[in-house]
């Protein structure tokens, strides 16, 4: 089998394929119908397809963020946000549900405020913090949907003067593996 990168415009039936890894759709996505119609084996990452012939592959969101609320608390913060992806995604809605249960289970206060609505863009995780810094009490900490939206948190923090770190700790999401080079332009 030769592997093929295909845009959703190249999906048409004068392109036969066996089988299709999807990846950044949505489940409710033409093209998910239209493979599905076409009777192609998928493999959803991070997608759920929701036909006869689809498999499941994800990301393990719950403990990802769990696991960063857990270390920012432990770090002593208390006022913590969540730059929230996109809601219509397997990972955006899983990681603001997890987000709302682990911060009841740590007992922190969560008023609407801390949730800002995004769609794991670098746009909308500027737009967001930007939001955030803005407010009368600003949180201490944010859990971003994505490491795109953490990397623009970064620069809005920045931009605002203030420290990112010392001033508001950030946690991305993804593992892009672009931290290394941003902390070394930092230092």
């Amino acid at each position: 089998y030769d592997p093929l990168l295909l845009q959703p415009s190249d999906v048409g039936p004068e392109h036969p394929f066996d089988a299709a890894i999807l990846i950044g759709v949505d489940g409710d996505d033409g093209l998910v119908a239209e493979l599905a119609s076409r009777h192609v084996p998928l493999v959803g990452i991070d997608v759920r397809c929701g036909t006869g012939r689809a498999a499941y592959v994800g990301s393990n969101h719950a403990d990802g963020v769990r696991l960063a609320l857990a270390h920012l608390h432990a770090l002593g913060h208390r006022r913590i946000a969540h730059l929230a992806g996109a809601t219509n995604t397997v990972s955006g809605s899983e990681r603001l549900q997890a987000f709302r249960s682990e911060t009841a289970a740590l007992t922190l206060e969560l008023p609407d405020e801390l949730i800002r609505w995004g769609d794991f863009s670098s746009a909308s995780g500027y737009r967001e913090t930007c939001s955030l810094l803005a407010l009368e009490e600003r949180p201490t900490a944010l859990v971003a949907g994505s490491d795109l939206m953490a990397l623009a948190a970064l620069q809005a923090i920045r931009d605002a003067g203030l420290q990112p770190g010392s001033d508001i700790a950030v946690t991305g999401f993804d593992d892009l593996g672009v931290y290394p080079a941003v902390i070394a332009r930092e230092l």
